[in-house]
């Protein structure tokens, strides 16, 4: 993937985003998405990548309570 030079896009970034270096992020459960590179010199834009979905992540429950995957609790004694 190029990470220079020109912009990644998401199709959808409620459900996953990407930085210009590439990296993409899950933000919620959904897709599929798509991403796209557009160069900013020549404006010209690449095909689109392969579709991903996001899938939602663990529930995790402790006491009664539940903390979806991914968050962050600080639990005390």
């Amino acid at each position: 993937f190029p990470s220079v030079g020109g912009v990644w896009v998401s199709s959808n970034s409620a459900i996953a985003s990407i930085t210009n270096s590439g990296l993409v992020t899950g933000n919620a459960a959904g897709g599929p998405v798509t991403f796209t590179w557009t160069d900013n010199v020549t404006g010209c834009t690449s095909a689109a990548s392969d579709p991903v979905t996001v899938t939602p992540g663990p529930t995790i429950t402790l006491n009664d309570s539940e903390l979806p995957g991914g968050e962050l609790s600080i639990l005390g004694a």
